[in-house]
């Protein structure tokens, strides 16, 4: 786990498109004896971390998610596949930072680009859809970018999915933040689990998850664990990520519905 921690805090350069994922980011996942058929929206898992308390209180802000504590290591969840962050709106969801600098000439080509292509269909979907097919090469080689270096190459992993779909969501005028956590992948008889980045978007009264790394795996179930947020954009956003890593689970096991 601290191999995937320091991975995370330097480069975040996980990849976890439709295509494929590396392994040194999944965590161990493994699923409950009595499980049988596919899950469904809500299910039940053990997650394994070393701040059990800590994970608890930052998933106390999420509507559709419930925890109990069952020892020092071990938070018992039920989890709906994309939880409703509760936080209030901040103004700096909705302005340029040094990572979602949507002041930069490269941020605002990219945006102005979204307007004059966009059709009309669901906004957040219309948002999705654009940075997913924008970013053509999804690679693991990079960093952490910042939104006008995603719009610029694109080229990146998870992480620039997610900062390019906040840059453009706050380009539009709706509030938005970086979300970093673990991503359940549920297959006809199984799951995986992976370190993850998305972007959480206050709209139409409530915060929705948007996901463009994923957009497009409609054949398979994602259940969203946010462990963090980017909650310093500035020049010292690496320590930021470090805190939103910090609850990444060493392991989730005893995956089932929850009855």
């Amino acid at each position: 786990m601290n191999k995937l921690l320091t991975i995370l805090a330097l480069t975040l350069s996980l990849n976890v498109s439709a295509q494929s994922v590396p392994s040194l980011a999944e965590i161990p996942l493994t699923m409950s004896a009595s499980q049988s058929g596919a899950l469904t929206n809500t299910i039940y898992l053990e997650v394994e971390t070393r701040q059990a308390g800590s994970l608890i209180k930052h998933l106390s802000n999420y509507s559709g998610v419930t925890t109990q504590q069952l020892n020092n290591n071990t938070v018992a969840v039920g989890l709906a596949h994309q939880p409703v962050f509760t936080g209030a709106v901040q103004s700096k969801y909705a302005q340029p930072s040094f990572v979602i600098d949507t002041d930069e000439p490269p941020t605002r080509a990219f945006i102005e680009g979204f307007t004059k292509t966009r059709t009309d269909t669901d906004e957040l979907e219309a948002i999705t859809a654009y940075v997913s097919e924008y970013i053509n090469e999804p690679t693991y080689i990079h960093g952490f970018n910042l939104a006008s270096t995603v719009a610029t190459q694109r080229a990146g992993d998870c992480t620039e999915f997610a900062t390019l779909t906040t840059a453009l969501a706050r380009g539009l005028g709706l509030p938005a933040r970086l979300t970093i956590g673990t991503v359940i992948t549920a297959y006809a008889e199984s799951a995986d689990a992976f370190g993850h980045a998305w972007t959480e978007v206050w709209y139409k009264g409530k915060w929705q998850i948007i996901d463009a790394a994923l957009y497009g795996a409609e054949e398979q179930q994602f259940y969203y664990l946010p462990t963090g947020t980017l909650d310093n954009e500035g020049p010292g956003f690496a320590m930021s990520l470090v805190m939103a890593s910090s609850l990444f689970p060493n392991r989730v096991g005893n995956v089932q519905n929850l009855q």
